[in-house]
């Protein structure tokens, strides 16, 4: 939508866990797109160590700090709470280049996201909230009102659009044979725990 509206002159930077290549990725999504303008910006993931992340993410600053040299935006809108959207956040914000952030003010308790989300929210001018107590927490923060605006959540826009497959369908697809009563569980990662709270997904 951004790149059809002729108003805006817009480029992609794609980086981080979108350049991991499978037949269901973002990176193939992106790819069927062909938008116009595109930068591939590569980061190699290696976190064996806490000292793997701190060098992956300084070396970040320094690659968004020469992608925004060569594009020279006049606004970056960015999304989220991952360690490499912060590297370009704070890449701009010593450039002086203004920040809209989509999803501040929300909680992922045991999380670092938390704290990267914060910071990303403090460095930023414009926060584009999902829900009235996020748009409170962004306002606590010490954000003016003027600047955040409450329009919802991505993912629900998405689902509305979702073409939803067939019990069969989604059989076949992920190899499983459906019982009477179903369950999905999902275990987000405690990053703020030695074992990512893997003694806690056991029990």
């Amino acid at each position: 939508l951004l790149e059809k509206d002729k108003s805006i002159d817009m480029s992609l930077v794609v980086t981080g866990s979108h350049l991991i290549k499978n037949k269901n990725s973002s990176f193939t999504e992106i790819k069927r797109q062909k938008f116009k303008s595109k930068k591939i910006l590569k980061i190699h993931f290696k976190n064996e160590n806490l000292g793997d992340t701190l060098n992956i993410f300084s070396k970040s600053i320094v690659k968004f700090k020469k992608t925004y040299e060569k594009i020279r935006p006049d606004l970056i809108l960015i999304l989220g709470d991952r360690f490499e959207i912060f590297a370009s956040a704070l890449s701009a914000f010593f450039y002086r280049i203004p920040i809209a952030h989509i999803h501040g003010g929300e909680v992922t308790s045991g999380a670092m996201d938390d704290s990267i989300r914060h910071s990303i929210t403090k460095i930023s001018n414009l926060h584009f909230v999902t829900n009235k107590e996020n748009y409170k927490r962004v306002n606590q923060l010490g954000e003016n009102n003027k600047n955040i605006f409450l329009v919802g959540s991505l993912s629900s826009e998405n689902i509305k659009k979702s073409k939803f497959l067939k019990k069969k369908e989604l059989e076949k697809k992920f190899n499983i044979k459906f019982k009477n009563k179903n369950l999905l569980i999902t275990f987000h990662p405690v990053t703020l725990q030695k074992d990512f709270g893997k003694k806690d997904f056991k029990k």
